[in-house]
C-alpha cells in the first residue's frame, strides 16, 4: 500500500501525533461557565478588584495585550457575612476566576471559592470550579473529586460537571469505567458536543479496548466537525493500529495532513 509523501506506511509506523496527543482530551479540565479573559473589559477588571481592595495598574504592552501589575496584597477582605454581602457572591466568584486566570493566584481563589460556600453551601457552579481548580492547579484530586460528586448530587443533570469529572477519572485517577460512565451521562444531556465524543472515543481505545464504540465516537465527531484534525488523526491511528483497516486510515491521515498540512 502507498503512503503519504513523507509518512511511513501506516501499517509500519503510524503512532500517536505529538500535537494530537497532547489534545487528546483537549488539553485540560473543561472550565465551567469560564471567565473569557481574551474579552474581558480591563476597566471592568479594575472596578471589580478595586472595589475589593485589591490595587494595581495597568499597562499596555502592545496593541494585543494588556497586563497587570499588582501590588502585594495577601487576600481579598471578605470575612463576615457584612462583607460578602456589599461585594455580592457573583462578585466573589468572578474576582476568585481573575486570581486563578490572570493573576496566577489559585491559593486566594481557593480561599474566596470555600467563602461563596460557605454563605451558599448548593452553589454546583462554585463546586464544580473549585474541583477543577484543585485538579490544574493545586493536585488535590480526591478534594476535587468531592466537590465533583457534590455538584453532581445537587444537579445529575449537570453535564459540565460529569464531563470535568470524567477527566479527572481519566487523566488522574485511572479509574476509567467510572469516566466512561461520566462521559455517556454528559452525552445525554449534550449529545452534539464535540470534545465529549472525542474524550470518550480517546478513552475507549486507550483503556478499555473498546475499538468499534470508539470508532462509532470518532465519526459522530466528525459528522460534528467534519475537519478537525485531531479526529481524524487519532481515528487513522485506532484504524490502523487497532483494526488493521490500513486503507480507511490512511484516507484520515491524508485527511488530517490536508487540514494541518
Amino acid at each position: 500500500m502507498g503512503s503519504v509523501d513523507g509518512i511511513d506506511p501506516l501499517e509500519c509506523a503510524l503512532g500517536p501525533h505529538a500535537e494530537a496527543a497532547e489534545v487528546a482530551t483537549r488539553g485540560q479540565l473543561q472550565q465551567v461557565e469560564p471567565l473569557d479573559t481574551c474579552d474581558l473589559n480591563t476597566g471592568e477588571a479594575a472596578e471589580c478588584l478595586a472595589s475589593t481592595g485589591l490595587a494595581f495598574s495597568l499597562g499596555e504592552d502592545d496593541e494585543r495585550s494588556t497586563t497587570l501589575d499588582v501590588t502585594p496584597v495577601t487576600h481579598l477582605t471578605l470575612s463576615g457575612a457584612d462583607g460578602v454581602g456589599v461585594l455580592g457572591l457573583d462578585d466573589v466568584i468572578v474576582c476568585a476566576e481573575l486570581l486563578k486566570d490572570l493573576l496566577g493566584r489559585p491559593q486566594e481563589a481557593e480561599k474566596h471559592y470555600n467563602e461563596v460556600l460557605r454563605i451558599d453551601p448548593n452553589d454546583k457552579q462554585v463546586h464544580c470550579n473549585l474541583a477543577r481548580l484543585l485538579t490544574d492547579h493545586l493536585n488535590r484530586h480526591s478534594e476535587a473529586e468531592a466537590h465533583f460528586k457534590q455538584a453532581l448530587q445537587l444537579d445529575w443533570e449537570y453535564a459540565e460537571a460529569h464531563v470535568n469529572f470524567g477527566l479527572l477519572l481519566t487523566e488522574m485517577l485511572a479509574r476509567h469505567q467510572e469516566a466512561e460512565t461520566h462521559f455517556k451521562e454528559a452525552l445525554k444531556l449534550t449529545p452534539d458536543d464535540l470534545d465529549t465524543h472525542f474524550n470518550l472515543a480517546e478513552l475507549l481505545t486507550d483503556h478499555l479496548s473498546k475499538h468499534q464504540e470508539a470508532e462509532e465516537h470518532y465519526h459522530t465527531a466528525l459528522e460534528l466537525h467534519p475537519d478537525d484534525f485531531d479526529t481524524h488523526f487519532n481515528l487513522a491511528h485506532l484504524l490502523s493500529t487497532h483494526m488493521e483497516r490500513h486503507a480507511e486510515a490512511e484516507h484520515h491521515l491524508r485527511e488530517a495532513m490536508r487540514i494541518e498540512p
